[in-house]
């Protein structure tokens, strides 16, 4: 069985036009090195053989591997951190709170390690012409934020409006909230 036979007419020509090119070109210029220049071309045809598959893909997939292990596994514990929360926040009841929302909140966002990422605290009316506050964190850590909001409610504040958004860094989120006071 002859292997020539099998190969498609297009690229049988594209091969004979890469023989002839060797042949007519890259031979003769080889040939006309001296022997060490000889081995020094083969050294380096060999080594772009193995460097650019390993450089151009192997690397770069290794990479984003990590990449995406790194990624899964914090999504993960900020998960069980969160069940964790979840359920301790189900267990105990509901702590009054002081009478001011701002006061309590900003030492509740001191507490959880969340006040730095604290950009907008405003007052401003809810529902039910109750005082709340107006809160927006950019970047703040997950885990404390989920530890924040779980304090929030154990001081007997509610939250009348939330919204978390994720950012380009792992592990931290944007938020903003109006917190009520009971």
């Amino acid at each position: 069985m002859n292997i020539k036979n099998q190969i498609p007419a297009p690229v049988q020509k594209l091969f004979g036009e890469a023989e002839q090119l060797i042949e007519q070109q890259l031979l003769p210029r080889y040939q006309a090195l001296v022997p060490r220049e000889q081995k020094l071309v083969i050294g380096l045809a060999l080594f772009l053989a193995v460097a650019l598959p390993l450089f151009g893909l192997v690397l770069p997939l290794n990479d984003s591997h990590k990449a995406a292990t790194e990624n899964a596994r914090v999504l993960q514990s900020q998960a069980v951190e969160a069940a964790r929360l979840a359920d301790q926040a189900e267990s105990s009841g509901p702590v009054t709170a002081s009478g001011n929302v701002m006061s309590d909140v900003d030492r509740i966002a001191r507490s959880s390690k969340v006040r730095k990422f604290m950009t907008r605290i405003k007052p401003q009316l809810s529902v039910g012409g109750k005082s709340g506050l107006l809160v927006q964190m950019k970047d703040a850590p997950y885990r404390d934020l989920i530890g924040f909001i779980s304090a929030v409610g154990k001081q007997g504040l509610a939250f009348t409006k939330i919204r978390i958004q994720k950012t380009d860094s792992p592990g931290h989120v944007h938020l903003q909230a109006v917190i009520a006071g009971s």
